[in-house]
């Protein structure tokens, strides 16, 4: 009963409207398009348009592509998001009003190689323990020494920042020592900005593989990139070397804020190039690339 708590609380029947550039992808690649998207027991139920309507079943169903959010949703134990990528890849999923009908609760899985885990939280009312869970990511990520020490210190605490921490760090590690060919002539474009709040004057400076990219405040770049595939991102001003992973989208931008703060500190994150805010920025930016 314990295990079929989260598979209920995360294929609950719902209705979803977004915009028509939302789309479901098949596990055959082919991608459908819906203004809204209805969540059934055993199939989703697209509305396409005011005249067409359409059932797919679940065991059919890559994911779905949320446009207002910028996001894919993968078809894991019901749909969820990536939020790291890396050889351990790291999904979440936000379960509103869980806690008496007003407080979220956020699910936290690992995958690696396909096998696909909940590590937090743990213990009641979810299947997983605490001990299972700290052996689950032990498991993850025993051909790395650095990694197993971090979880062997005493100070460390089964807390899910910590864990990302670890995951994120051996990602990083592991992408540096097996350096793969990107081999993908597939390409997907991704874009990278600066803001202009609480950010240093300095240009940024940051690399995609041998080639660097340069940044100012209200400036966005798009570069294409081989799309499906883990690609390193690092800010390499001054004495900061910040790095990321990232997985670019043949079937939509995916956007990265880079940070260098007054205090030169550096962070990549990922962001919704569809919210409104960020619309109005770039258009911003782009009226004032366009009187250079």
């Amino acid at each position: 009963m314990k295990k079929t708590i989260i598979l209920l609380l995360i294929l609950t029947d719902f209705s979803l409207s977004i915009k028509a550039q939302s789309f479901i992808l098949k596990n055959n690649q082919e991608k459908i398009e819906f203004q809204k998207l209805n969540f059934k027991k055993d199939s989703l139920k697209l509305i396409i348009s005011k005249n067409e309507k359409t059932r797919i079943n679940y065991k059919e169903v890559k994911g779905y592509y949320s446009f207002s959010k910028n996001t894919f949703f993968h078809q894991k134990h019901g749909f969820i998001e990536r939020v790291y990528e890396g050889e351990i890849k790291l999904y979440k999923k936000i379960i509103e009003g869980f806690y008496d009908n007003s407080r979220d609760i956020t699910l936290w899985f690992v995958e690696k190689e396909n096998n696909f885990k909940h590590f937090f939280p743990v213990g009641k009312p979810f299947e997983t323990k605490k001990k299972e869970g700290f052996e689950i990511i032990k498991s993850m990520v025993n051909d790395d020494s650095k990694s197993t020490n971090s979880l062997k210190n005493k100070s460390f605490k089964y807390k899910v920042d910590k864990i990302i921490k670890i995951i994120k760090d051996y990602n990083l590690r592991q992408h540096k020592i097996q350096k793969k060919e990107l081999k993908n002539s597939i390409m997907g474009t991704v874009i990278f900005f600066r803001d202009n709040k609480n950010q240093n004057k300095a240009t940024v400076s940051f690399m995609i593989g041998d080639k660097n990219y340069f940044l100012d405040k209200n400036e966005k770049i798009e570069i294409d990139l081989p799309a499906s595939e883990d690609i390193m991102v690092c800010i390499n001003n001054e004495s900061i070397n910040t790095c990321e992973l990232i997985n670019p989208s043949s079937y939509f931008k995916k956007c990265y804020e880079i940070n260098f703060s007054k205090n030169k500190k550096g962070s990549i994150l990922k962001k919704n190039s569809n919210s409104s805010y960020l619309k109005a920025r770039f258009k911003y930016f782009d009226k004032k690339q366009t009187k250079k």
